[in-house]
């Protein structure tokens, strides 16, 4: 019962930001995505607090675009198309056709929702609020301080030995099991280590540092996480985008390599693995 309360006390604190600041709520959701975590059914159809406060964003976006009359011919005519709108579509349907395969079973019916419809609609909503140039280091920030917390988090397991059930000796901060730190940070360190680049070349010493610390506690808590995979990726990742950037960035790619072979050099374990 708590449960319930706290969930409406927070969907309903959000709506009125949702309402209020729209912007704001986008980035708040951008940096709570953890909270996919917790799980509720609505109706006997498997939900998240996330999905909520995602279609509580979604409705004022859409109520705000028919107020302005952009679903209007004349504008429909005049828009941008969004890109790769074609292939979205097609994963859409190729997967409602997967959907129908399974006999629209409810857990079939959650699935499709998160993973191809809410996605595509949040895709939507990301392209609008990225056309702001002004908008973009908000998001960037909020996911460094959702790195930044996940990876304190982590530290204070490790120092206080409070590790995975499954043995291992492997941190899992908020999550349920050790690779999820990697599955969520992996791609989160990849994107905040080349905004933090970039910053720093355009003498944004400050915005660097920021996201540079993202980077830094979410590679710490992947790594006290021992999420092998996921330190491959972003290893691998990190180097493929240093070497498409030229001269500076492929000798940056070839010192990484270097690295990860004087690393596994010394840590035999992680070679045997």
């Amino acid at each position: 019962m708590l449960k319930i309360v706290l969930i409406i006390s927070w969907l309903v604190g959000y709506g009125i930001l949702v309402w209020r600041a729209w912007r704001w709520a986008f980035v708040l959701l951008v940096a709570v995505l953890p909270i996919y975590l917790i799980r509720l059914k609505i109706g006997g159809l498997p939900t998240t607090l996330l999905e909520l406060m995602f279609w509580l964003l979604f409705v004022k976006w859409l109520i705000d675009k028919i107020k302005r009359q952009e679903f209007s011919a004349h504008f429909w005519r005049r828009r941008h198309p969004y890109p790769f709108s074609s292939g979205i579509i097609w994963l859409v349907l190729a997967a409602f056709v997967g959907l129908a395969v399974s006999g629209f079973s409810w857990s079939a019916l959650g699935i499709y929702r998160a993973y191809f419809v809410e996605a595509s609609l949040f895709f939507v909503l990301a392209f609008h609020f990225f056309k702001n140039p002004l908008n973009r280091p908000l998001v960037w920030r909020a996911l460094a301080g959702s790195a930044i917390a996940i990876g304190l988090i982590s530290i204070y397991q490790w120092i206080n030995g409070e590790y995975w059930a499954g043995g291992g000796e492997r941190i899992t901060s908020i999550f349920p099991y050790p690779n999820a730190v990697g599955l969520f940070l992996g791609p989160i360190v990849v994107l905040l280590f080349f905004v933090a680049a970039e910053n720093l070349r355009i003498k944004k010493a400050k915005e660097a540092v920021i996201l540079g610390g993202g980077v830094i506690l979410g590679l710490a808590a992947i790594v006290l996480a021992k999420s092998d995979g996921a330190l491959i990726a972003v290893a691998v990742a990190i180097w493929l985008g240093l070497w498409g950037l030229g001269r500076r960035g492929a000798i940056s790619a070839i010192l990484i390599a270097l690295a990860g072979l004087v690393f596994l050099g010394y840590n035999p374990q992680e070679r045997e693995n």
